[in-house]
């Protein structure tokens, strides 16, 4: 068929150089020559405007593939072919039929340069057009409407480490047939998976988002998430499940924040505390359901409700460690250890002191850190008791009664003892009271 038609054209095109020659150019002369040595069918082929995707068949038999079309609404769609040639051809369309293999249920003719047809079906369609010269073109085409029916969110496995879920989904089953030999050839939807998560990031080493195989593996989340897969098709379209998942693993983070007492002369910073030393613990940022605390405060004692205060006497490093449990499903988790330092009692006693109201230095007060027990005597230089107390937080403002004490040097004793039984002092000096501006 093929054979004659270029045939003929070949004849025309040296018809037609015999009579432009010595009037073109040899280039013309070679598009000329491709031209017409091209078989008219070759320029044609079915098309369908309201298609939303196309692409060749794979014929398991090498027979020459055709050209698949594909609709969101099949029956809106019409199948069009149109010969670029100045001859009247007449059209004959035909259905596939999967009993015989072959395109022989014939739909209508038309004679003309095109033909169309409509409601299409979900099947194969043929197209000859035959110019009554002997010249017999035949095209053919599938057309399908293709429909993701279905889309659940399945729990393969699940434990306090991992968690594994799979895109479950069904399509509309829609099949071809090779002319050659009758094998039917599924169409491939080319399916792809997005998944996400909210919180977007069930755990924060393992963020679900970006995720794209039908399975995933991930580690077990620690707070309840609602996970949503899309599902989509080469075609265009796509479908979405959601789930719910209640979770089983624990998280364990906790905040320590040490309560400072606000004394101006009590040594006690962030690097270097004093005791008694009071913590606040929070466990605020924890992740989990049915939880169970247990606290650890190095060697300094335990504790299980969700948010203790704990007072160090002791001087010493004390590793704080969280555990938790879910008491339903086992799951547990232990926290990395917070350190708090409690430094060694200590007094440093000034030797001068200026009363005079100016808000600097106005009062005796000895500098100390983790002091349990403390007494402190002055005496005049006449050995007059002018001042005492036992607490080392409370300072002598220069003062004998309700009068002022007179400028010059006084005598202190200081007795104390830290928290630990080696720690007792047995302080005496002289200090400098000075009076004026």
């Amino acid at each position: 068929m093929q054979q004659t038609m270029i045939k003929e054209n070949r004849i025309s095109t040296v018809n037609l150089l015999t009579s432009l020659r010595g009037a073109v150019t040899l280039n013309q002369i070679v598009a000329i020559v491709f031209l017409f040595s091209v078989p008219v069918g070759l320029w044609s082929q079915i098309t369908s405007p309201e298609a939303i995707y196309s692409e060749p068949t794979n014929y398991p038999s090498g027979t020459t593939n055709d050209i698949i079309y594909y609709y969101s609404a099949i029956g809106d769609a019409t199948l069009n072919i149109s010969i670029p040639d100045y001859a009247t051809y007449t059209f004959n369309w035909y259905r596939y039929n999967q009993a015989s293999n072959s395109f022989d249920i014939h739909l209508s003719t038309e004679t003309g340069i095109s033909s169309s047809i409509s409601g299409l079906a979900e099947t194969g369609y043929r197209v000859t057009a035959d110019d009554g010269n002997g010249t017999v073109l035949t095209y053919i085409c599938w057309t399908f409407q293709p429909e993701i029916n279905s889309v659940e969110i399945e729990m393969l496995s699940e434990s306090c480490f991992k968690l594994q879920l799979t895109a479950n989904n069904t399509t509309k089953d829609l099949n071809y047939y090779d002319p050659g030999n009758g094998v039917a050839v599924p169409v491939d939807y080319g399916l792809t998976y997005s998944w996400t998560s909210e919180p977007e990031s069930p755990d924060e080493d393992n963020p679900i988002s970006g995720e794209t195989e039908q399975q995933i593996n991930i580690k077990a989340p620690v707070e309840d998430t609602n996970f949503t897969v899309s599902v989509g098709a080469k075609f265009g379209m796509s479908e979405t499940a959601n789930m719910h998942y209640i979770a089983l693993a624990v998280k364990a983070i906790f905040e320590q924040t040490p309560e400072g007492r606000g004394i101006e002369n009590e040594m006690d910073t962030t690097k270097k505390r004093s005791a008694p030393l009071v913590v606040r613990f929070s466990s605020d940022e924890a992740k989990g359901n049915n939880l169970a605390y247990e606290w650890t405060f190095g060697e300094d004692g335990r504790a299980f409700e969700a948010d203790p205060l704990h007072t160090y006497q002791v001087a010493g490093t004390y590793k704080n460690i969280l555990h938790l449990i879910n008491e339903i499903s086992g799951c547990e988790d232990t926290s990395e250890p917070q350190e708090i330092i409690v430094f060694e009692s200590d007094l440093q006693v000034p030797n001068v002191f200026t009363p005079n109201d100016d808000g600097v230095n106005d009062e005796f007060r000895v500098a100390y850190r983790s002091i349990k027990k403390y007494n402190i005597t002055i005496f005049s230089r006449w050995g007059r008791k002018v001042f005492s107390s036992n607490n080392p937080a409370q300072g002598w403002d220069g003062r004998i009664g309700k009068g002022e004490a007179g400028p010059g040097v006084y005598f202190y004793v200081i007795e104390a003892e830290g928290f630990q039984e080696e720690e007792r002092y047995k302080l005496h000096g002289t200090i400098t009271l000075i009076r004026g501006k």
